[in-house]
């Protein structure tokens, strides 16, 4: 199973039509707008059986839900083949996020360790 944050554009989208293109059995895709999820979705036709793909929304800015989300799907889908930490920003206007943290540390580097600590054997 391929679990991959930021699936829905760029390279994230990319590296999900090349994994789902060599037929994965599942694809979990999380980020945060489902009009980019259903645009992606539209795009992966191309490349295979699309219901083979599962978008999640979740908002990297409230910690809490991502914590939600990875501890649901950990429950879900308990093997993890391939953690894509893809979601990610370089440059915003900065944001304080209500964790106090900036807003692209948190989602470059918080949110990817509580999905693999949750999911993974990090503790």
């Amino acid at each position: 199973m391929l679990y991959t944050t930021g699936g829905t554009q760029g390279l994230g989208l990319g590296i999900t039509s090349h994994v789902l293109q060599h037929n994965a059995a599942k694809i979990i895709v999380v980020s945060q707008q489902e009009v980019h999820a259903k645009e992606a979705m539209d795009h992966l036709k191309q490349y295979g059986d699309t219901s083979k793909v599962h978008w999640v929304q979740c908002d990297f800015k409230n910690l809490k839900q991502v914590d939600e989300v990875a501890k649901k799907l950990a429950k879900e889908e308990p093997r993890l083949d391939v953690l894509v930490a893809n979601a990610g920003m370089f440059c915003s206007p900065l944001s304080i996020t209500s964790f106090s943290y900036p807003f692209p540390s948190q989602l470059n580097i918080l949110v990817y360790f509580m999905h693999a600590q949750i999911h993974g054997n990090l503790n």
